[in-house]
């Protein structure tokens, strides 16, 4: 039986930009989904590909972790540019 994936989205870097009161913004049960997910986040809270810097490209990640086990996560790095400039399907 294969294993149930999670994909939780998180602040990495840069807490005081993002002005959250935790790391954690979402979590989803595809990476596509996850990434939709962060758009939205981006775009609900006015933020534009104009407001990342280079030190902000990867200030939050995508953790894939599989459900009920203890092995590493696998991370995806975002570069927040390319992410709100993708066309949306």
């Amino acid at each position: 039986m294969k294993n149930k994936k999670v994909y939780v989205v998180v602040i990495v870097d840069h807490q005081e930009f993002w002005q959250e009161p935790t790391d954690y913004i979402t979590t989803a049960t595809t990476l596509d989904k996850a990434k939709e997910l962060l758009v939205q986040y981006l775009q609900f809270n006015e933020y534009s590909a104009v407001d990342f810097g280079q030190e902000l490209n990867n200030s939050i990640e995508i953790w894939e972790q599989e459900i009920d086990t203890l092995k590493p996560r696998v991370t995806f790095g975002i570069n927040l540019n390319e992410l709100l400039s993708e066309p949306e399907d």
